[in-house]
Protein backbone atom coordinates (compact mmCIF):
# COMPACT_ATOMS: atom_id res chain seq x y z
CA UNK A 1 0.00 0.00 0.00
CA UNK A 2 2.71 2.42 0.13
CA UNK A 3 4.16 2.01 -2.84
CA UNK A 4 1.15 4.17 -4.07
CA UNK A 5 2.08 6.89 -2.37
CA UNK A 6 5.38 6.93 -4.32
CA UNK A 7 4.44 5.82 -7.58
CA UNK A 8 1.61 6.32 -10.10
CA UNK A 9 -1.46 4.06 -10.10
CA UNK A 10 0.04 1.48 -12.75
CA UNK A 11 3.67 1.61 -11.31
CA UNK A 12 2.30 0.51 -8.20
CA UNK A 13 0.08 -1.89 -9.55
CA UNK A 14 2.82 -3.60 -11.18
CA UNK A 15 4.92 -4.11 -8.20
CA UNK A 16 1.91 -5.02 -5.95
CA UNK A 17 1.24 -8.19 -9.16
CA UNK A 18 -2.62 -7.39 -9.73
CA UNK A 19 -4.03 -5.17 -13.32
CA UNK A 20 -4.40 -1.76 -13.71
CA UNK A 21 -8.40 -2.10 -13.45
CA UNK A 22 -7.93 -3.92 -10.16
CA UNK A 23 -5.56 -0.56 -8.80
CA UNK A 24 -8.41 1.94 -9.89
CA UNK A 25 -11.23 -0.40 -8.14
CA UNK A 26 -9.05 -0.22 -4.68
CA UNK A 27 -8.64 3.38 -5.29
CA UNK A 28 -12.48 4.10 -5.58
CA UNK A 29 -13.11 1.95 -2.46
CA UNK A 30 -10.33 0.56 -0.58
CA UNK A 31 -12.85 -1.21 1.66
CA UNK A 32 -13.07 -5.12 1.18
CA UNK A 33 -16.30 -6.72 -0.57
CA UNK A 34 -17.60 -8.30 2.75
CA UNK A 35 -17.22 -4.91 4.09
CA UNK A 36 -19.35 -3.11 1.77
CA UNK A 37 -23.36 -2.52 1.72
CA UNK A 38 -25.35 -5.00 -0.05
CA UNK A 39 -26.90 -3.40 -3.35
CA UNK A 40 -30.11 -1.39 -3.65
CA UNK A 41 -33.09 -3.78 -4.41
CA UNK A 42 -36.59 -2.57 -5.13
CA UNK A 43 -37.65 0.13 -3.33
CA UNK A 44 -41.42 0.04 -3.39
CA UNK A 45 -43.71 -3.57 -3.48
CA UNK A 46 -43.97 -5.54 -6.93
CA UNK A 47 -47.70 -4.39 -7.57
CA UNK A 48 -47.48 -7.82 -9.87
CA UNK A 49 -46.36 -10.06 -7.03
CA UNK A 50 -50.02 -11.41 -5.93
CA UNK A 51 -51.03 -11.83 -9.74
CA UNK A 52 -48.32 -13.02 -12.14
CA UNK A 53 -47.45 -16.96 -11.09
CA UNK A 54 -50.99 -17.48 -10.24
CA UNK A 55 -53.28 -15.59 -13.23
CA UNK A 56 -51.01 -14.32 -15.76
CA UNK A 57 -48.70 -16.82 -16.21
CA UNK A 58 -51.34 -19.75 -17.34
CA UNK A 59 -52.66 -17.34 -19.90
CA UNK A 60 -49.36 -16.46 -21.40
CA UNK A 61 -48.35 -20.17 -20.97
CA UNK A 62 -51.58 -21.46 -23.18
CA UNK A 63 -50.67 -18.70 -25.70
CA UNK A 64 -47.57 -16.65 -25.59
CA UNK A 65 -49.39 -14.30 -28.62
CA UNK A 66 -51.62 -12.35 -25.97
CA UNK A 67 -50.82 -9.10 -25.54
CA UNK A 68 -49.95 -7.29 -22.13
CA UNK A 69 -52.94 -4.78 -22.96
CA UNK A 70 -55.07 -7.39 -22.70
CA UNK A 71 -53.60 -9.22 -19.08
CA UNK A 72 -54.14 -5.37 -17.99
CA UNK A 73 -57.75 -5.67 -19.07
CA UNK A 74 -58.39 -9.18 -17.38
CA UNK A 75 -56.88 -7.65 -13.99
CA UNK A 76 -59.05 -4.74 -14.03
CA UNK A 77 -61.79 -7.07 -15.14
CA UNK A 78 -61.41 -9.50 -11.95
CA UNK A 79 -59.84 -7.24 -9.54
CA UNK A 80 -61.18 -3.40 -10.06
CA UNK A 81 -60.13 -2.60 -6.80
CA UNK A 82 -56.33 -3.99 -7.04
CA UNK A 83 -56.09 -2.60 -10.60
CA UNK A 84 -58.47 0.15 -10.98
CA UNK A 85 -56.16 2.18 -13.72
CA UNK A 86 -53.12 1.84 -15.98
CA UNK A 87 -50.47 2.90 -13.83
CA UNK A 88 -48.50 -0.89 -13.80
CA UNK A 89 -49.14 -1.13 -17.44
CA UNK A 90 -45.55 -0.41 -18.70
CA UNK A 91 -44.46 -3.03 -15.69
CA UNK A 92 -46.34 -5.75 -17.11
CA UNK A 93 -45.10 -4.68 -20.24
CA UNK A 94 -41.83 -5.32 -19.40
CA UNK A 95 -42.21 -8.52 -18.12
CA UNK A 96 -44.23 -9.93 -20.68
CA UNK A 97 -41.63 -8.78 -22.55
CA UNK A 98 -38.97 -10.25 -21.17
CA UNK A 99 -40.79 -13.53 -20.31
CA UNK A 100 -41.31 -14.36 -23.96
CA UNK A 101 -37.37 -13.74 -24.37
CA UNK A 102 -36.85 -16.15 -22.11
CA UNK A 103 -39.82 -18.51 -22.47
CA UNK A 104 -41.76 -17.85 -25.65
CA UNK A 105 -41.84 -19.64 -29.16
CA UNK A 106 -38.77 -20.01 -31.36
CA UNK A 107 -39.21 -17.50 -34.28
CA UNK A 108 -37.84 -17.79 -37.87
CA UNK A 109 -34.47 -16.95 -38.87
CA UNK A 110 -33.86 -15.13 -41.94
CA UNK A 111 -30.36 -16.19 -43.38
CA UNK A 112 -29.02 -14.07 -45.81
CA UNK A 113 -28.51 -15.13 -49.54
CA UNK A 114 -26.24 -13.24 -51.99
CA UNK A 115 -27.81 -13.40 -55.64
CA UNK A 116 -25.97 -15.81 -58.08
CA UNK A 117 -26.26 -14.43 -61.97
CA UNK A 118 -29.04 -16.59 -63.58
CA UNK A 119 -29.72 -18.63 -60.59
CA UNK A 120 -33.19 -17.66 -59.74
CA UNK A 121 -36.11 -15.31 -61.62
CA UNK A 122 -39.12 -14.13 -59.96
CA UNK A 123 -42.65 -13.36 -60.75
CA UNK A 124 -45.21 -11.40 -58.71
CA UNK A 125 -48.50 -9.36 -59.54
CA UNK A 126 -49.18 -6.18 -57.77
CA UNK A 127 -52.18 -3.96 -57.13
CA UNK A 128 -52.06 -0.35 -59.58
CA UNK A 129 -55.18 1.58 -58.90
CA UNK A 130 -53.15 3.67 -56.40
CA UNK A 131 -51.72 5.05 -59.90
CA UNK A 132 -55.39 6.11 -60.54
CA UNK A 133 -54.25 5.87 -64.68
CA UNK A 134 -57.58 7.62 -66.71
CA UNK A 135 -57.94 5.76 -70.26
CA UNK A 136 -59.73 8.77 -72.25
CA UNK A 137 -60.66 9.76 -68.61
CA UNK A 138 -62.65 6.75 -67.17
CA UNK A 139 -60.94 5.00 -64.37
CA UNK A 140 -58.55 1.74 -65.44
CA UNK A 141 -59.18 -1.29 -62.57
CA UNK A 142 -55.53 -2.33 -63.26
CA UNK A 143 -52.67 -5.00 -61.95
CA UNK A 144 -49.18 -4.93 -63.06
CA UNK A 145 -47.01 -8.57 -63.55
CA UNK A 146 -43.99 -7.81 -62.38
CA UNK A 147 -40.55 -9.98 -63.49
CA UNK A 148 -37.30 -10.34 -62.09
CA UNK A 149 -34.15 -10.90 -61.88
CA UNK A 150 -32.41 -11.77 -58.96
CA UNK A 151 -29.04 -10.93 -59.17
CA UNK A 152 -28.97 -7.87 -61.89
CA UNK A 153 -32.54 -6.65 -60.99
CA UNK A 154 -33.50 -6.86 -64.38
CA UNK A 155 -36.94 -6.33 -65.02
CA UNK A 156 -39.92 -6.57 -67.11
CA UNK A 157 -43.68 -5.55 -66.50
CA UNK A 158 -47.06 -5.54 -68.63
CA UNK A 159 -50.45 -4.28 -68.01
CA UNK A 160 -52.78 -6.77 -66.59
CA UNK A 161 -56.52 -6.34 -66.84
CA UNK A 162 -58.24 -9.11 -65.49
CA UNK A 163 -57.08 -11.05 -62.53
CA UNK A 164 -54.00 -12.97 -61.26
CA UNK A 165 -54.85 -15.94 -63.79
CA UNK A 166 -52.35 -18.59 -65.26
CA UNK A 167 -53.10 -16.92 -68.87
CA UNK A 168 -51.99 -13.69 -67.58
CA UNK A 169 -48.75 -15.45 -65.58
CA UNK A 170 -47.84 -17.87 -68.70
CA UNK A 171 -48.32 -15.16 -71.51
CA UNK A 172 -46.21 -12.19 -69.80
CA UNK A 173 -43.66 -14.74 -68.50
CA UNK A 174 -42.51 -15.93 -71.72
CA UNK A 175 -43.08 -12.19 -73.29
CA UNK A 176 -40.39 -11.44 -70.16
CA UNK A 177 -37.91 -14.33 -70.73
CA UNK A 178 -38.19 -13.77 -74.75
CA UNK A 179 -37.47 -10.27 -74.34
CA UNK A 180 -34.34 -11.01 -71.65
CA UNK A 181 -32.96 -13.62 -74.27
CA UNK A 182 -32.38 -16.21 -71.62
CA UNK A 183 -33.84 -18.76 -69.03
CA UNK A 184 -32.95 -18.41 -65.42
CA UNK A 185 -32.55 -21.92 -63.91
CA UNK A 186 -35.26 -21.13 -61.15
CA UNK A 187 -38.60 -19.27 -61.11
CA UNK A 188 -39.91 -18.61 -57.92
CA UNK A 189 -43.84 -16.91 -57.41
CA UNK A 190 -45.89 -16.70 -54.33
CA UNK A 191 -47.34 -19.96 -54.54
CA UNK A 192 -49.93 -18.91 -57.26
CA UNK A 193 -51.95 -18.39 -54.58
CA UNK A 194 -53.80 -15.85 -56.72
CA UNK A 195 -54.47 -17.60 -60.14
CA UNK A 196 -56.63 -20.10 -57.58
CA UNK A 197 -57.41 -18.58 -54.71
CA UNK A 198 -61.36 -19.31 -56.23
CA UNK A 199 -60.99 -22.59 -57.67
CA UNK A 200 -61.74 -26.00 -56.34
CA UNK A 201 -58.95 -28.47 -55.61
CA UNK A 202 -59.44 -30.12 -58.94
CA UNK A 203 -58.83 -27.11 -60.64
CA UNK A 204 -56.15 -25.88 -58.69
CA UNK A 205 -54.49 -29.17 -59.43
CA UNK A 206 -54.95 -28.29 -62.65
CA UNK A 207 -53.55 -24.88 -62.73
CA UNK A 208 -50.13 -26.49 -60.91
CA UNK A 209 -50.07 -28.69 -62.96
CA UNK A 210 -49.78 -26.45 -66.00
CA UNK A 211 -47.28 -24.10 -64.60
CA UNK A 212 -45.04 -27.41 -63.73
CA UNK A 213 -45.44 -28.16 -67.20
CA UNK A 214 -44.48 -24.52 -68.42
CA UNK A 215 -41.33 -24.46 -66.51
CA UNK A 216 -40.83 -27.42 -67.97
CA UNK A 217 -40.71 -26.87 -71.12
CA UNK A 218 -38.08 -23.99 -70.51
CA UNK A 219 -36.15 -26.12 -68.40
CA UNK A 220 -36.87 -24.15 -64.91
CA UNK A 221 -37.31 -25.37 -61.57
CA UNK A 222 -40.65 -23.53 -60.53
CA UNK A 223 -40.48 -23.14 -56.98
CA UNK A 224 -42.90 -21.44 -54.47
CA UNK A 225 -42.84 -19.27 -51.01
CA UNK A 226 -44.70 -20.46 -48.04
CA UNK A 227 -47.66 -18.69 -47.69
CA UNK A 228 -47.45 -15.83 -45.84
CA UNK A 229 -44.18 -15.38 -45.85
CA UNK A 230 -43.43 -12.37 -48.26
CA UNK A 231 -39.74 -11.84 -47.19
CA UNK A 232 -38.78 -15.35 -49.12
CA UNK A 233 -40.08 -13.01 -52.23
CA UNK A 234 -38.08 -10.08 -51.24
CA UNK A 235 -36.30 -9.39 -54.04
CA UNK A 236 -39.42 -8.83 -56.11
CA UNK A 237 -41.56 -7.50 -53.21
CA UNK A 238 -39.32 -4.49 -53.03
CA UNK A 239 -38.97 -4.04 -56.63
CA UNK A 240 -43.18 -3.59 -56.79
CA UNK A 241 -43.02 -0.54 -54.95
CA UNK A 242 -39.54 1.06 -56.78
CA UNK A 243 -42.15 0.34 -59.53
CA UNK A 244 -45.27 1.89 -58.60
CA UNK A 245 -42.94 4.81 -57.13
CA UNK A 246 -41.13 5.48 -60.40
CA UNK A 247 -44.50 5.20 -62.43
CA UNK A 248 -46.41 7.94 -60.34
CA UNK A 249 -43.09 10.22 -60.25
CA UNK A 250 -43.06 9.87 -64.18
CA UNK A 251 -47.03 10.43 -64.39
CA UNK A 252 -46.20 13.49 -62.53
CA UNK A 253 -43.52 14.99 -64.74
CA UNK A 254 -45.92 13.87 -67.83
CA UNK A 255 -48.49 16.18 -66.44
CA UNK A 256 -51.72 14.26 -66.99
CA UNK A 257 -52.45 10.67 -65.77
CA UNK A 258 -55.17 10.10 -68.68
CA UNK A 259 -54.52 8.51 -71.69
CA UNK A 260 -55.89 8.39 -75.08
CA UNK A 261 -55.85 4.54 -75.14
CA UNK A 262 -54.89 1.25 -73.47
CA UNK A 263 -51.55 0.98 -75.76
CA UNK A 264 -50.65 4.58 -75.29
CA UNK A 265 -50.27 2.90 -71.46
CA UNK A 266 -48.30 0.10 -72.09
CA UNK A 267 -46.19 1.86 -73.96
CA UNK A 268 -45.34 4.38 -71.18
CA UNK A 269 -44.65 1.71 -68.82
CA UNK A 270 -42.75 -0.54 -71.45
CA UNK A 271 -40.49 2.87 -72.02
CA UNK A 272 -39.93 3.27 -68.14
CA UNK A 273 -39.28 -0.30 -67.50
CA UNK A 274 -36.94 0.38 -70.61
CA UNK A 275 -34.73 3.27 -68.99
CA UNK A 276 -34.87 1.46 -65.76
CA UNK A 277 -33.16 -1.35 -67.14
CA UNK A 278 -30.14 0.64 -68.80
CA UNK A 279 -28.82 1.40 -65.37
CA UNK A 280 -28.40 -2.43 -65.04
CA UNK A 281 -26.69 -3.40 -68.14
CA UNK A 282 -23.20 -4.29 -66.33
CA UNK A 283 -24.91 -6.67 -64.15
CA UNK A 284 -26.78 -8.12 -66.97
CA UNK A 285 -23.87 -8.80 -69.25
CA UNK A 286 -23.28 -10.78 -66.61
CA UNK A 287 -26.11 -12.99 -65.53
CA UNK A 288 -26.53 -13.13 -69.44
CA UNK A 289 -23.26 -15.44 -70.07
CA UNK A 290 -25.10 -17.62 -67.26
CA UNK A 291 -28.31 -18.26 -68.51
CA UNK A 292 -29.76 -21.15 -70.21
CA UNK A 293 -31.13 -20.63 -74.31
CA UNK A 294 -34.44 -20.89 -75.06
CA UNK A 295 -36.55 -23.44 -76.28
CA UNK A 296 -37.08 -23.35 -80.01
CA UNK A 297 -40.97 -22.22 -79.57
CA UNK A 298 -43.49 -20.75 -76.82
CA UNK A 299 -45.44 -23.12 -74.92
CA UNK A 300 -49.48 -22.63 -74.14
CA UNK A 301 -49.98 -19.81 -71.93
CA UNK A 302 -53.85 -19.65 -72.88
CA UNK A 303 -56.29 -21.53 -70.95
CA UNK A 304 -58.74 -23.49 -74.10
CA UNK A 305 -62.65 -23.55 -73.90
CA UNK A 306 -64.50 -25.84 -76.37
CA UNK A 307 -67.92 -23.57 -77.26
CA UNK A 308 -70.52 -24.35 -80.16
CA UNK A 309 -71.52 -21.72 -82.52
CA UNK A 310 -75.40 -21.12 -81.71
CA UNK A 311 -78.65 -20.22 -84.05
CA UNK A 312 -78.13 -17.22 -82.49
CA UNK A 313 -75.05 -16.39 -84.47
CA UNK A 314 -72.59 -16.70 -81.41
CA UNK A 315 -71.23 -18.85 -78.59
CA UNK A 316 -70.95 -18.31 -74.69
CA UNK A 317 -67.17 -18.30 -72.78
CA UNK A 318 -67.79 -17.59 -68.97
CA UNK A 319 -70.82 -16.11 -68.83
CA UNK A 320 -70.37 -13.60 -72.07
CA UNK A 321 -71.64 -13.69 -75.43
CA UNK A 322 -69.30 -13.63 -78.45
CA UNK A 323 -70.18 -12.73 -82.14
CA UNK A 324 -68.99 -15.21 -85.01
CA UNK A 325 -69.32 -15.42 -88.31
CA UNK A 326 -73.01 -16.78 -89.75
CA UNK A 327 -70.94 -20.01 -91.40
CA UNK A 328 -70.16 -21.46 -88.32
CA UNK A 329 -73.76 -21.85 -87.11
CA UNK A 330 -73.51 -25.51 -85.08
CA UNK A 331 -69.69 -25.71 -85.18
CA UNK A 332 -67.64 -26.65 -82.48
CA UNK A 333 -64.24 -24.11 -82.08
CA UNK A 334 -61.78 -24.38 -79.68
CA UNK A 335 -61.47 -20.89 -78.18
CA UNK A 336 -57.94 -19.53 -76.74
CA UNK A 337 -58.90 -17.15 -74.05
CA UNK A 338 -55.81 -14.74 -72.98
CA UNK A 339 -55.98 -11.74 -70.74
CA UNK A 340 -57.19 -9.37 -72.69
CA UNK A 341 -58.65 -11.11 -75.83
CA UNK A 342 -59.80 -14.37 -77.06
CA UNK A 343 -59.38 -16.34 -79.91
CA UNK A 344 -61.36 -19.24 -81.31
CA UNK A 345 -59.99 -22.07 -83.78
CA UNK A 346 -61.90 -24.13 -86.33
CA UNK A 347 -59.46 -27.19 -86.14
CA UNK A 348 -56.26 -24.95 -86.45
CA UNK A 349 -57.77 -22.57 -88.68
CA UNK A 350 -58.03 -19.28 -86.82
CA UNK A 351 -61.88 -17.89 -87.58
CA UNK A 352 -62.70 -15.24 -84.65
CA UNK A 353 -60.83 -12.86 -82.32
CA UNK A 354 -62.39 -10.92 -79.80
CA UNK A 355 -61.42 -8.50 -76.89
CA UNK A 356 -62.04 -9.92 -73.91
CA UNK A 357 -65.12 -9.41 -71.97
CA UNK A 358 -66.02 -9.84 -68.31
CA UNK A 359 -69.36 -10.96 -66.43
CA UNK A 360 -71.24 -8.86 -64.61
CA UNK A 361 -71.03 -9.24 -61.21
CA UNK A 362 -75.49 -9.48 -60.65
CA UNK A 363 -74.83 -11.80 -63.43
CA UNK A 364 -76.51 -9.62 -65.94
CA UNK A 365 -75.43 -11.62 -69.68
CA UNK A 366 -72.75 -9.37 -71.47
CA UNK A 367 -72.37 -9.03 -75.05
CA UNK A 368 -69.48 -8.90 -77.76
CA UNK A 369 -70.80 -8.46 -80.91
CA UNK A 370 -68.82 -7.56 -84.33
CA UNK A 371 -71.40 -6.05 -86.21
CA UNK A 372 -69.97 -7.62 -89.59
CA UNK A 373 -70.72 -10.85 -88.32
CA UNK A 374 -74.78 -10.52 -88.48
CA UNK A 375 -74.76 -7.81 -91.35
CA UNK A 376 -75.76 -9.53 -94.26
CA UNK A 377 -78.46 -11.34 -91.96
CA UNK A 378 -79.93 -8.02 -91.10
CA UNK A 379 -79.83 -7.11 -94.56
CA UNK A 380 -81.75 -9.34 -95.43
CA UNK A 381 -84.18 -10.00 -92.80
CA UNK A 382 -84.03 -7.19 -90.73
CA UNK A 383 -86.85 -8.43 -88.16
CA UNK A 384 -84.13 -10.00 -86.60
CA UNK A 385 -84.04 -7.19 -84.39
CA UNK A 386 -87.56 -5.57 -85.30
CA UNK A 387 -89.25 -8.35 -84.33
CA UNK A 388 -90.42 -6.36 -81.13
CA UNK A 389 -89.01 -8.97 -78.26
CA UNK A 390 -86.18 -6.54 -76.83
CA UNK A 391 -88.53 -3.60 -77.36
CA UNK A 392 -91.72 -4.84 -75.71
CA UNK A 393 -88.81 -5.73 -72.74
CA UNK A 394 -87.15 -2.63 -73.06
CA UNK A 395 -83.99 -3.77 -73.74
CA UNK A 396 -81.37 -0.68 -75.85
CA UNK A 397 -79.50 -1.36 -79.03
CA UNK A 398 -76.44 0.79 -79.05
CA UNK A 399 -73.99 1.65 -81.91
CA UNK A 400 -70.82 2.26 -81.20
CA UNK A 401 -67.90 2.71 -83.95
CA UNK A 402 -66.19 5.02 -86.21
CA UNK A 403 -68.00 8.35 -88.21
CA UNK A 404 -69.55 7.34 -91.46
CA UNK A 405 -69.12 3.49 -90.77
CA UNK A 406 -73.36 3.18 -91.12
CA UNK A 407 -74.22 3.12 -87.94
CA UNK A 408 -77.07 5.62 -88.74
CA UNK A 409 -78.20 3.53 -91.47
CA UNK A 410 -78.43 0.80 -89.37
CA UNK A 411 -80.43 2.03 -86.71
CA UNK A 412 -82.69 4.08 -89.20
CA UNK A 413 -83.20 0.37 -91.36
CA UNK A 414 -84.48 -1.32 -87.91
CA UNK A 415 -86.63 1.55 -86.86
CA UNK A 416 -88.34 1.78 -90.50
CA UNK A 417 -88.96 -2.17 -90.16
CA UNK A 418 -90.09 -1.69 -86.37
CA UNK A 419 -92.48 1.17 -87.57
CA UNK A 420 -93.94 -1.69 -90.36
CA UNK A 421 -94.48 -3.84 -87.73
CA UNK A 422 -96.62 -1.56 -85.99
CA UNK A 423 -94.41 0.21 -83.51
CA UNK A 424 -94.02 3.67 -82.30
CA UNK A 425 -90.80 5.14 -83.35
CA UNK A 426 -89.04 8.60 -82.92
CA UNK A 427 -85.49 9.24 -84.52
CA UNK A 428 -83.72 12.14 -83.28
CA UNK A 429 -80.23 13.72 -83.13
CA UNK A 430 -78.85 13.61 -79.30
CA UNK A 431 -78.72 17.49 -79.68
CA UNK A 432 -82.29 18.37 -80.80
CA UNK A 433 -84.06 16.25 -78.25
CA UNK A 434 -81.71 17.88 -75.55
CA UNK A 435 -82.20 20.87 -76.27
CA UNK A 436 -86.00 20.35 -76.70
CA UNK A 437 -85.78 19.35 -72.92
CA UNK A 438 -84.07 21.75 -71.84
CA UNK A 439 -86.67 24.45 -73.08
CA UNK A 440 -89.01 22.45 -71.14
CA UNK A 441 -87.56 22.45 -67.68
CA UNK A 442 -87.19 25.92 -68.08
CA UNK A 443 -90.88 26.33 -69.11
CA UNK A 444 -91.59 23.86 -65.90
CA UNK A 445 -92.78 21.19 -68.29
CA UNK A 446 -89.89 18.40 -68.28
CA UNK A 447 -92.32 16.29 -66.66
CA UNK A 448 -94.95 16.17 -69.50
CA UNK A 449 -92.50 16.60 -72.16
CA UNK A 450 -90.49 12.97 -70.04
CA UNK A 451 -94.36 11.76 -70.19
CA UNK A 452 -95.22 12.44 -73.82
CA UNK A 453 -91.83 10.69 -75.03
CA UNK A 454 -93.14 7.63 -72.99
CA UNK A 455 -95.89 7.07 -76.15
CA UNK A 456 -92.97 6.19 -78.17
CA UNK A 457 -91.60 2.27 -77.96
CA UNK A 458 -88.02 3.04 -79.08
CA UNK A 459 -86.40 6.20 -79.27
CA UNK A 460 -83.42 6.54 -81.82
CA UNK A 461 -80.32 9.01 -80.61
CA UNK A 462 -78.05 9.66 -83.01
CA UNK A 463 -74.90 11.17 -82.58
CA UNK A 464 -75.19 10.98 -78.59
CA UNK A 465 -71.31 12.04 -78.11
CA UNK A 466 -71.82 15.25 -80.25
CA UNK A 467 -74.11 16.48 -77.08
CA UNK A 468 -72.52 19.16 -74.58
CA UNK A 469 -70.81 18.68 -71.47
CA UNK A 470 -72.87 21.15 -70.11
CA UNK A 471 -74.57 20.39 -66.41
CA UNK A 472 -78.39 21.48 -67.67
CA UNK A 473 -78.74 19.86 -70.99
CA UNK A 474 -76.50 16.49 -69.96
CA UNK A 475 -79.13 16.18 -66.49
CA UNK A 476 -81.90 16.18 -68.91
CA UNK A 477 -80.16 13.57 -71.06
CA UNK A 478 -79.67 11.60 -68.12
CA UNK A 479 -83.23 11.74 -66.49
CA UNK A 480 -84.24 10.78 -70.24
CA UNK A 481 -81.96 7.60 -69.89
CA UNK A 482 -83.23 7.01 -66.32
CA UNK A 483 -87.12 7.04 -67.11
CA UNK A 484 -87.11 4.76 -70.07
CA UNK A 485 -85.04 2.36 -67.94
CA UNK A 486 -86.25 -1.05 -68.15
CA UNK A 487 -89.57 0.37 -69.29
CA UNK A 488 -88.64 1.89 -72.79
CA UNK A 489 -86.28 1.14 -75.11
CA UNK A 490 -83.35 3.22 -76.75
CA UNK A 491 -80.76 3.04 -79.77
CA UNK A 492 -77.82 4.95 -79.90
CA UNK A 493 -75.36 5.42 -82.31
CA UNK A 494 -71.69 6.61 -80.82
CA UNK A 495 -68.71 7.60 -82.52
CA UNK A 496 -66.73 7.40 -79.26
CA UNK A 497 -66.31 4.02 -76.89
CA UNK A 498 -67.86 4.42 -73.44
CA UNK A 499 -64.54 5.21 -71.73
CA UNK A 500 -65.07 8.56 -73.66
CA UNK A 501 -68.26 9.22 -72.41
CA UNK A 502 -67.61 11.72 -69.33
CA UNK A 503 -67.13 14.00 -72.59
CA UNK A 504 -71.00 14.11 -72.51
CA UNK A 505 -72.04 13.67 -68.47
CA UNK A 506 -70.74 16.51 -66.80
CA UNK A 507 -69.71 13.79 -63.50
CA UNK A 508 -67.98 10.34 -63.27
CA UNK A 509 -70.86 9.10 -61.26
CA UNK A 510 -73.43 10.14 -64.40
CA UNK A 511 -71.47 9.12 -66.23
CA UNK A 512 -71.16 5.52 -64.52
CA UNK A 513 -74.92 5.66 -64.00
CA UNK A 514 -76.16 6.18 -67.42
CA UNK A 515 -73.83 3.75 -68.54
CA UNK A 516 -74.77 1.44 -66.45
CA UNK A 517 -78.26 1.71 -67.15
CA UNK A 518 -78.13 1.63 -70.81
CA UNK A 519 -75.95 -1.51 -71.16
CA UNK A 520 -77.92 -3.56 -68.15
CA UNK A 521 -80.30 -4.95 -71.31
CA UNK A 522 -78.46 -4.13 -73.98
CA UNK A 523 -77.26 -5.22 -77.61
CA UNK A 524 -73.89 -3.74 -78.67
CA UNK A 525 -72.67 -3.37 -82.24
CA UNK A 526 -68.69 -2.73 -82.39
CA UNK A 527 -68.87 -1.08 -86.06
CA UNK A 528 -65.33 -0.30 -86.69
CA UNK A 529 -65.15 -0.57 -90.49
CA UNK A 530 -63.48 2.04 -93.02
CA UNK A 531 -65.84 5.33 -93.22
CA UNK A 532 -67.81 5.25 -96.72
CA UNK A 533 -67.46 9.17 -96.96
CA UNK A 534 -63.31 8.18 -97.08
CA UNK A 535 -63.88 5.78 -99.50
CA UNK A 536 -66.11 7.46 -101.98
CA UNK A 537 -64.21 10.49 -101.67
CA UNK A 538 -60.89 8.14 -102.84
CA UNK A 539 -63.00 6.94 -105.94
CA UNK A 540 -63.99 10.70 -106.69
CA UNK A 541 -60.23 12.06 -106.15
CA UNK A 542 -59.24 8.39 -108.49
CA UNK A 543 -61.91 9.48 -111.35
CA UNK A 544 -64.24 5.93 -110.60
CA UNK A 545 -67.14 6.20 -110.85
CA UNK A 546 -68.78 5.74 -106.96
CA UNK A 547 -71.38 2.84 -106.48
CA UNK A 548 -74.23 2.86 -104.93
CA UNK A 549 -74.08 2.84 -100.89
CA UNK A 550 -76.98 0.13 -100.96
CA UNK A 551 -74.68 -2.44 -102.56
CA UNK A 552 -72.12 -2.61 -99.47
CA UNK A 553 -74.14 -4.53 -96.81
CA UNK A 554 -72.40 -2.17 -94.15
CA UNK A 555 -74.93 0.51 -95.22
CA UNK A 556 -78.41 -2.01 -94.19
CA UNK A 557 -81.38 0.33 -94.96
CA UNK A 558 -79.56 3.40 -96.95
CA UNK A 559 -82.04 2.89 -99.92
CA UNK A 560 -84.75 3.92 -97.09
CA UNK A 561 -82.85 6.63 -96.02
CA UNK A 562 -84.36 9.40 -98.35
CA UNK A 563 -88.19 8.83 -96.52
CA UNK A 564 -87.16 7.24 -93.35
CA UNK A 565 -86.55 10.35 -91.66
CA UNK A 566 -89.89 11.67 -92.92
CA UNK A 567 -91.92 8.87 -91.75
CA UNK A 568 -90.67 8.54 -88.15
CA UNK A 569 -90.62 12.63 -88.30
CA UNK A 570 -94.53 12.01 -89.16
CA UNK A 571 -95.24 9.39 -86.25
CA UNK A 572 -93.50 11.74 -83.75
CA UNK A 573 -95.78 14.02 -84.79
CA UNK A 574 -98.91 12.21 -83.98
Amino acid sequence: MTDRLQHSQRVAAARAGFSERTARRIDADPRLPSQRPAPRGRTVPDPLEAVWEPVLLPILARDPAVQAVTLLRHLQTSDPEAFPDDRVRRTLERRVRDWRALNGPERDVIFRQTPEPGRMALSDFTDANELCVTIAGQPLEQRLYHFVLAYSGWEHAAVVLGGESFPALAENLQNALWTLGGVPGEHRTDSLSAAYRNLDAEAAADVTKRYDAFCAHYGMLASRNNPGEAHENGSVEAHNNHLKVALDQALILRGSRDFADLASWRRFVDELVARRNRRRESAVRIEMAALRPLPARRTTDFTEVVARVTKTGGFLVHQVFYSAPSQLIGKRLRVHVYDDRIEAFLGATPVVTHPRRRGRDDGARVHCVNYRHVIHALRRKPQALAAGDWVETGANLIAIGNSGAGKSHVLCAIGHALVEAGKRVLYTPTTDIVQRLQAARRDLVLEAALAKLDKFDLIILDDITYAQKDQAESSVLFELIARRYETRSLAIAANQPFSAWNRVFPDQAMTVAAIDRLVHHATILEMNGESFRRRAAARRRSSEPVAAPTASSDNIGVEATDNINDKLREISAE
